[in-house]
């Protein structure tokens, strides 16, 4: 009886081995995904912590059951595939977010790359002299179909060099004064976050569209900050709250 015995003992560990590569497959995809910036969402945490959890665990149940071979092997291979088709619909209508962020030359070489087709973004040698650069980026995706980028650059000056920019601010560029609106809801041309004073370019001057393209530059009298900020998204139609726009599209409220 001991070699029979022996010899089921290392087809169940066999068994728990085969059955766990696909879930552990999901789990260091998860790992290397946050690693790599994703944000934690609710979608996340399902598809790369639950999913797998949940899969191995019942492949687990199913092995040691006293059942027949071959109906644990078909009870196992169901619960992957059933993770498998999870795993697909999840990535297909979950929410998924990237935000990173980067400061001094790895900030302007990102930005450089980022934002290198979007012209209404500024060069890097038209800032002036800064004391500090900080580059923020936030992708968000709803299913497959409705997804947003934000690009928010950062540039902190001396009092005189802050003046200086502001006052060229002031000049070069034209600014919104009339109300936005869009399916009856209406947002300010001025909005203010932190201590930061943000203001739309012009919609009608720039040729941008309400809400799927904008542009802003925020000035904080407090830190000598100047920030510009690019948003886009071709399936927006409106905007309820601003200021709840600036922390959950925008991806404000990753930034420390």
């Amino acid at each position: 009886m001991e070699p029979v015995q022996e010899k089921r003992r290392n087809g169940r560990i066999a068994a728990l081995v085969m059955a766990g590569i696909l879930p552990l497959m999901l789990l260091v995809l998860g790992v290397l995904m946050l690693m790599g910036d994703s944000v934690i969402t609710g979608s996340f945490v399902i598809t790369f912590m639950v999913l797998p959890v949940i899969a191995y665990t019942g492949c687990y149940f199913v092995i040691r059951a006293r059942w027949h071979p071959a109906v644990r092997g078909i009870g196992c291979i169901a619960i992957l595939v059933a993770m498998v088709f999870l795993f697909i619909f999840m990535m297909g209508s979950g929410h998924f977010s990237i935000f990173y962020s980067e400061a001094g030359e790895e900030a302007i070489a990102q930005y450089e790359k980022d934002t290198r087709d979007i012209s209404r973004m500024p060069d890097i040698a038209a800032l002036g002299e800064t004391e500090e650069i900080r580059y923020h980026y936030f992708f968000d995706q709803w299913g497959v179909f409705f997804d947003s980028n934000c690009y928010m650059l950062f540039c902190r000056y001396t009092e005189e060099e802050y003046a200086r920019q502001t006052d060229r601010i002031g000049a070069e560029y034209v600014f919104q004064t009339e109300p936005l609106t869009a399916h009856g809801y209406a947002v300010d041309p001025t909005v203010t976050m932190d201590g930061y004073e943000f203001r739309f370019l012009s919609f009608n001057d720039y040729k941008l569209v309400y809400p799927k393209y904008m542009m802003l530059i925020a000035t904080n009298e407090e830190n000598h900050e100047v920030v510009y900020l690019w948003y886009e998204d071709d399936d927006l139609d409106y905007i309820e709250s601003i200021e709840e726009h600036f922390l959950e599209s925008f991806g404000w409220k990753y930034i420390e």
